[in-house]
């Protein structure tokens, strides 16, 4: 059995949120603006969503709250088993952010300690590496 190979399903998320100016008739309005985004991945099993950004106006509306309940809801629909928000350290793991993981858990997300090990990796022995002009 080969490696699922992830999709993206951005293209569902397209139209989910703008700014839109406040007041103004539809044919008024002015060029809508993304107010947040993400980028989502999905396999039969997983759905995965990353990069999850809010303009100023999208912070004040709550756009990603939106853009996470569509991709929850998206997942649900596509049947997967497993939705995966993705890892909420800084500096590649010493320290975890608290405020993203806050709002992880606003959807039930959960903390899952993920050991990681670095090793070196050096030249093979007697191989040497070389630069030719």
């Amino acid at each position: 059995m080969g490696a699922e190979r992830p999709r993206s399903a951005k293209g569902a998320l397209r139209p989910l949120l703008r700014d839109r100016p406040g007041g103004a008739a539809p044919a008024q309005r002015a060029t809508p603006k993304v107010a947040s985004q993400g980028e989502p991945f999905a396999t039969p099993r997983v759905f995965h969503i990353q990069y999850m950004a809010s303009t100023e106006n999208g912070m004040r509306l709550g756009a990603t709250d939106a853009v996470a309940e569509r991709c929850i809801d998206l997942a649900a629909e596509e049947g997967v088993r497993y939705f995966d928000f993705g890892t909420s350290m800084e500096d590649r793991g010493p320290r975890l952010q608290i405020g993203l993981h806050r709002f992880k858990a606003e959807f039930g997300g959960g903390g899952v300690v993920v050991e990681s090990y670095e090793q070196e990796l050096g030249s093979p022995a007697g191989y040497q590496l070389s630069s030719s002009a």
